[in-house]
């Protein structure tokens, strides 16, 4: 039927399947079996299988055959051809999850009995046999991004009066199309639009955007999901305040064009998942592309503080940790040469240890901390000059900026070295962890944005009109009051 399309909505189908090399060489006879798609995990059963269970060795006196269990390939690549739309499949990443065996298996013939095997990714719609095929057109589909770009597609005309007859359009607008800024090309957001059959009740218009990237340079599948997918859905987390995923990814090259399923592509995932803290039409068009090299040049500081804002932490205490060593880490790459002393100063002075009185081993310990760590930047101050740009545009982020920069290190301090109580002896109240990891999530959050290019202005007035943040603020001079106090 016309509709039998594969993974939506037939999400299993028989076909003919074969395992090959990076050429297309075939590995395997073909093998007759049944693709898998739940749950955006990929699974393919085979009977027989590709590869025999148990190798068979002639013995050195040639009266009879020993027969081992036959190594597995570690991963493979396999090309199959379903009995419904679209026809052709490529599996990348196959591996063995388990055998079922009928029997005994005699040398010389298949073994009765069937292979599983999972897929780490499924490219429906084409062979490609290489999985270092390189592409220069990514489609990408991630949570919140068709609220984020806020492009018109349908209009409603009404008579005057009220009375008459009423008119829906559907125009889908030319796609803002903007300049990749770390690399040569470009990317677009494409609105579309599907239209369901008319019915009794009338008919239904449903509306997306996609982003769509092509490169001069044609890039491998991981790292087009690493360099655009991810860092897109990343943003869309940090601007909801909750997870959000690349729910389709498709690539291209030259006439051969693939959707992908599998890894890192949640199909299931909701099309929208929260109000987002800031859109397009504040940003403007130049704002993604803007982010993507962002997210590039401080990798992996966005994903993890996405994680935060999806709840993937456990406990309180590990994200206040991981946080505040995030802190460090987006600072070092805003700020890669960074010191505290010029390399005149450390040569001036290591050379005036190495002429002091002071005992070898000591003289020796200070030049080597001098020559490294000693000369960076401190944590504090590395705190500090990342959240300055953050007080200056959202006072009631920081509070009083000394006292918030105290807290934070000293949280810091006592999750790394393991120091359960303070000087008087008390355990840390976890409300107050609570409420001062939940600000320093709110800072480095801001602290990219504005680094993306977001004006102060633009800031200010969003935190302002954000729910999600005046609800924090509010936790904050509560369990905070020596830092947020008015």
């Amino acid at each position: 039927m016309a509709f039998e399309r594969f993974p939506d909505p037939t999400t299993e189908s028989i076909g003919q399947f074969q395992r090959v090399d990076a050429a297309g060489d075939a590995l395997s006879p073909v093998r007759t079996g049944i693709l898998r798609f739940t749950d955006d995990r990929v699974a393919l059963e085979v009977s027989p299988g590709f590869t025999p269970l148990i190798e068979w060795v002639e013995q050195p006196d040639g009266n009879g055959m020993v027969g081992n269990p036959a190594d597995e390939p570690a991963e493979s690549v396999v090309l199959g051809s379903l009995a419904v739309n679209p026809n052709e499949v490529t599996l990348w990443g196959v591996s063995t999850t388990h055998r079922r065996s009928v029997g005994f298996s005699i040398p010389g013939q298949d073994a009765p009995g069937n292979q599983v095997m999972r897929s780490d990714w499924c490219l429906v719609g084409d062979h490609v046999a290489d999985p270092s095929t390189g592409f220069s057109e990514l489609r990408v589909d991630v949570t919140n991004l068709h609220e984020w770009a806020g492009i018109s597609t349908t209009s409603h005309t009404i008579p005057r009066d009220g009375k008459g007859p009423r008119s829906w359009t559907v125009d889908l607008p030319d796609s803002p199309t903007v300049a990749l800024v770390d690399q040569p090309g470009e990317l677009r957001l494409v609105p579309q639009a599907t239209m369901s059959p008319p019915e009794f009740g009338g008919f239904r218009v449903s509306t997306n955007t996609t982003a769509v990237i092509t490169v001069d340079t044609a890039v491998t599948l991981p790292e087009a999901l690493h360099r655009f997918g991810r860092p897109i859905a990343t943003l869309m987390t940090l601007l909801s305040g909750a997870a959000s995923s690349v729910r389709r990814f498709a690539v291209r090259k030259d006439d051969v064009r693939v959707q992908v399923l599998g890894y890192q592509v949640a199909t299931g995932a909701p099309e929208s998942a929260g109000d987002l803290l800031l859109y397009r039409s504040v940003l403007g068009d130049d704002f993604l592309p803007r982010w993507l090299e962002l997210a590039q040049r401080v990798n992996p500081v966005p994903q993890i503080l996405a994680a935060a804002w999806s709840d993937e932490f456990t406990t309180i205490d590990t994200e206040a940790l991981t946080l505040a060593t995030v802190a460090e880490m987006l600072h070092r790459r805003l700020y890669p040469d960074a010191t505290r002393f010029s390399d005149e100063q450390i040569t001036q002075a290591t050379e005036a240890l190495r002429e002091s009185q002071v005992d070898d081993a000591v003289k020796d310990s200070l030049i080597q901390a001098l020559q490294g760590w000693w000369a960076e930047e401190s944590y504090p101050q590395r705190l500090k000059q990342l959240a300055e740009p953050v007080a200056e545009a959202v006072p009631s982020a920081v509070g009083k900026l000394n006292r918030w920069k105290s807290a934070v290190r000293a949280q810091r301090v006592a999750a790394a070295h393991g120091l359960g109580e303070d000087q008087a002896k008390q355990a840390p109240d976890i409300l107050e962890v609570y409420a001062l990891t939940q600000s320093l999530r709110w800072v480095l959050t801001f602290r990219l944005l504005l680094e993306t290019g977001v004006t102060p202005d633009q800031l200010a007035t969003a935190a302002e009109q954000n729910e999600r943040y005046q609800n924090a603020v509010r936790i904050w001079k509560e369990r905070l009051p020596r830092i947020y106090a008015e």
